[in-house]
């Protein structure tokens, strides 16, 4: 499976502007020949959107922009990140979400699991946490979809981990034949060389190619 990495500077808020990014991205990936063109976390709303998550007019507005990018699909996927929600009677009800697109339609939608609370993050106070982690098919492939943090918790990798459980490992356990990884990670020094090495221990470990946006 040929995957294309859209790596695209976002605005916060900026739908129109974060959307056509995307567009002109799925294009490019699709005139190289790719199967799947992936983009980053969040990146239909730009990161971090902080207090945009509680307008609802956004997050409804971010719902309409998301299903238009799906509907301009064809059998070349499209990841990217945006929000979702439920509508049950306890938390925010608001997900941080990789949406997984084919054929005109959003296809497969999985949640952040891990959210963080600490250093430059406050994502507890806006999501909520995944259900579950499950696997999309796509030609023929099992696909792992993750976001951020959701990978930052190897047991191989940590001598101390941060959360009782590891949504990738969960899917790599479903049969993910590919890992894919959307990320929106702020820059610090060294980070670059300790994210190569963790990533290489994930797919080392599991035997399992990752694809990181």
């Amino acid at each position: 499976m040929k995957i294309a990495v859209r790596q695209i500077n976002t605005i916060i808020g900026d739908l129109d502007g974060n959307a056509e990014k995307i567009r002109a991205g799925y294009r490019l990936a699709k005139e190289a020949g790719a199967d799947l063109a992936v983009f980053p976390e969040l990146s239909l709303v730009g990161y971090p959107p902080m207090d945009l998550v509680e307008k609802r007019a956004f997050r409804e507005a971010t719902t309409r922009k998301a299903r238009e990018l799906a509907a301009e699909t064809d059998s070349t996927g499209l990841i990217f990140g945006a929000f979702d929600e439920d509508d049950d009677d306890v938390g925010t009800n608001v997900f941080n979400a990789a949406f997984f697109c084919f054929d005109g339609a959003v296809r497969g939608i999985q949640h952040k699991t891990l959210i963080p609370n600490y250093d430059v993050f406050d994502e507890v106070r806006y999501y909520e946490s995944a259900k579950s982690a499950d696997v999309c098919h796509f030609k023929g492939k099992a696909i792992g979809v993750s976001v951020c943090e959701d990978i930052w918790n190897d047991k191989d990798y940590w001598k101390r981990r941060l959360y009782p459980n590891d949504p990738v490992d969960q899917q790599i356990k479903k049969g993910a034949d590919i890992l894919i990884n959307i990320s929106a990670s702020p820059y610090s020094h060294g980070k670059r060389v300790e994210r190569r090495d963790m990533l290489a221990t994930v797919t080392r470990d599991n035997k399992t190619p990752l694809a990181y946006a």
